[in-house]
């Protein structure tokens, strides 16, 4: 049926796309990005949250330490949920940046059906569902970000379900509503500005 072949298709075309851009530069590419990983790979060796490096000061008190030691614990700003998802990664594929990358292109991939969904929800046309969702799937200028072991392939999705949860939930299902807030619990273990969506959503909650 279209309603089982569409949104599976949009999924394999977003993780493809995701894939063959991972497979072009696997590593991190910047210093957040590597971040995450540093402390996958902690967490994957048994050592806990730690980093052995000062990304930024704000996790050791918003200055140069009167008495600096390495390595500090990690996350006092970052959120720890892009280093989380790479851990069993890790433990099956070793320590290896497609470790690292291939969590962030299948959770990313999902964002392609999940706008097809939320198009066919909002009564658009079944061409322009398809559509949004090849857009999702393929980003264009930003697809290089969407297989970075960094927080936007995680937080895009999680963002977009919390709040289609809180509108079916405006429609009458308090479960939509419940389900909206285990999503934007998890957007803020992704990103700070996630609290914000928990904000409109506990807002909406309480107009309803």
């Amino acid at each position: 049926a279209p309603a089982v072949r569409i949104p599976i298709a949009l999924y394999l075309l977003a993780l493809v796309a995701r894939v063959v851009s991972a497979a072009l530069f696997p590593d991190p590419a910047y210093p957040d990005s590597f971040y995450y990983v540093n402390v996958a790979r902690e967490l994957a060796a048994g050592n806990g949250f730690n980093v052995d490096f000062i990304w930024i000061f704000p996790e050791v008190g918003g200055a140069i330490p009167s008495n600096p030691v390495l390595p500090i614990p990690s996350n006092a700003h970052w959120m720890p949920l892009a280093s989380l998802v790479q851990v069993p990664f890790i433990w099956l594929l070793g320590d290896d940046p497609v470790a690292a990358a291939l969590p962030f292109a299948l959770i990313g991939a999902v964002v392609a059906p999940l706008t097809w969904a939320i198009a066919r929800d909002a009564g658009a046309t079944g061409m322009v569902s398809v559509g949004a969702g090849i857009l999702t799937a393929i980003p264009v200028m930003s697809l290089v970000y969407m297989t970075q072991p960094d927080n936007f392939s995680i937080y895009q999705p999680l963002v977009i379900a919390a709040l289609w949860m809180g509108a079916r939930g405006l429609r009458g299902s308090g479960r939509s509503f419940a389900l909206a807030g285990l999503l934007a619990g998890l957007a803020t273990l992704s990103r700070n500005d996630g609290v914000l969506v928990l904000a409109v959503l506990g807002a909406t909650f309480l107009w309803d």
